[in-house]
């Protein structure tokens, strides 16, 4: 039978682990000599009910919070995840956030960096990066695993191939849903849940996943929204005392007065016309009697905003580090301050980007140069996050970078940063200057 992970232009032997630059360049640990070749996730190891949620964000209460993080934090996490989901969904301001930061990583333009200097390194970081991108949709995979940030842990499974080159190279990336896992309640395994039986599940085959999570005692515990499912539910408390509120005192109502000694008649006119003035915004009535529009005041002076401009304000530091850079607000805030929170939520920026690419380097590179028998460093993911500056500003310390202190810029990377394309026609050239100083700077000129 035909193996197609069977290299026939590749005879030479496996070096020993034992030789001091492999094992120096690739810690294997338990990675298997050939890449996994079964797919986990298919129809056929797909657990009935999956994608059934049983909604328990809806009707939201304190308790049932707490009995969903305690059983995430026994291994079971997943009516903590279809509680994450249904947050998500609800509050506006919540997902903006969530959004705004998995975006600020994975909506950048990236590129697969050598892991080292040497010829190995980069040929090695040359043959992944076009591999990967021939594959669609490889900003969701990496927006899936920062959603670990959020969840705690995410996870996509590999799949490998045989391409042109003879390299052995990830053809596929499946996200797989944050409750497909379970842990094992002591040492805190993950598990993939692959039969109807929610409470087992299979360990994840290393080199077959790309497995992100955060820093916490257990797993399940690490995301940012276990904390923020509590401001979200006491802020949908506010917002529903906040309505009834304004269905029982924010709308004006009119009052008809009448003689004392009126008739039967008179007071059931001005019934009518009281009923007939609120559904049609005119009435008419005796000369018996009167109305009145009452408008209504303040009930609360304002306290329900302030618990929901709270809640908001708790969210945007726990998700972005600050809260002069998320939406309008209501608080003003000095210039030097809100730079100070841009800077933070910029922080954040950078640590998400570190964090997958380590996740990347440590499940898919090194699986890569271990599969293809290659003597190079793991190739790692960079992203190209920069602080956001204005065009000329950029431009300007490009042009210091070269001219200044001699370094060498990627010209296609100039190209990109602002959307240069390569000249089909006619190139415009900078003409050099000959008149004296002092006299008008050189202009730029068509050539062909």
């Amino acid at each position: 039978m035909w193996n197609p992970f069977r290299r026939s232009r590749r005879e030479a032997p496996r070096p020993a682990l034992q030789e001091p630059r492999l094992a120096e360049l690739v810690p294997a640990g338990d990675l298997p000599k050939r890449p996994p070749r079964r797919r986990v996730i298919s129809a056929s190891t797909q657990p009935q009910g999956e994608w059934v949620s049983l909604h328990p964000g809806r009707g939201l209460t304190a308790q049932s919070v707490r009995d969903a993080f305690d059983a995430a934090e026994y291994g079971r996490p997943q009516m903590q995840c279809d509680i994450f989901d249904d947050v998500l969904e609800r509050d506006a301001s919540l997902k903006s956030l969530v959004d705004s930061r998995l975006q600020s990583v994975a909506g950048k333009n990236w590129i697969v960096q050598a892991g080292g200097d040497d010829a190995a390194d980069v040929e090695a970081a040359r043959g992944l990066e076009q591999a990967l991108r021939r594959l669609q949709g490889i900003h969701t995979n990496w927006e899936h695993l920062l959603t670990a940030i959020f969840y705690g842990y995410a996870a996509c499974e590999i799949e490998w191939d045989v391409n042109d080159d003879g390299l052995i190279v990830p053809v596929w990336l499946a996200n797989v849903p944050h409750r497909r896992f379970i842990f094992d309640p002591d040492t805190d395994e993950p598990r993939l849940v692959v039969s109807n039986d929610w409470s087992k599940g299979i360990p994840l085959e290393r080199g077959k996943w790309i497995w992100a999570s955060m820093r916490h005692r257990r797993t399940a515990r690490g995301g940012l929204l276990r904390t923020a499912t509590w401001w979200s539910w006491m802020k949908s408390l506010s917002v529903r005392d906040w309505q009834i509120l304004s269905a029982r005192f924010g709308i004006p109502w009119v009052i008809a007065k009448h003689d004392p000694n009126a008739d039967d008649e008179t007071i059931k006119v001005l019934k009518e016309s009281v009923i007939a003035f609120g559904r049609h915004g005119g009435a008419t009535f005796p000369d018996e009697g009167d109305f009145e529009i009452v408008a209504p005041q303040s009930a609360n002076n304002g306290i329900h905003a302030a618990l929901v401009e709270l809640c908001n304000r708790e969210m945007a530091k726990l998700i972005s580090g600050a809260t002069l850079t998320q939406g309008e607000g209501t608080s003003a805030g000095s210039y030097a301050l809100g730079r100070v929170h841009e800077n933070q939520s910029f922080n954040f920026t950078l640590g998400d980007s570190e964090r997958l690419g380590s996740w990347f380097t440590v499940d898919l590179g090194q699986a890569f140069v271990w599969f293809n028998n290659l003597k190079a460093r793991p190739p790692r993911l960079k992203v190209r996050v920069v602080r956001e500056a204005d065009p000329l500003v950029r431009m300007q310390i490009a042009d210091l970078a070269v001219n200044k202190l001699g370094l060498e810029l990627d010209e296609d990377q100039i190209r990109d940063e602002f959307d240069f394309k390569r000249p089909s026609g006619n190139a415009l050239v900078r003409q050099e200057p000959t008149a004296a100083p002092g006299a008008p700077s050189p202009t730029i000129h068509a050539t062909t």
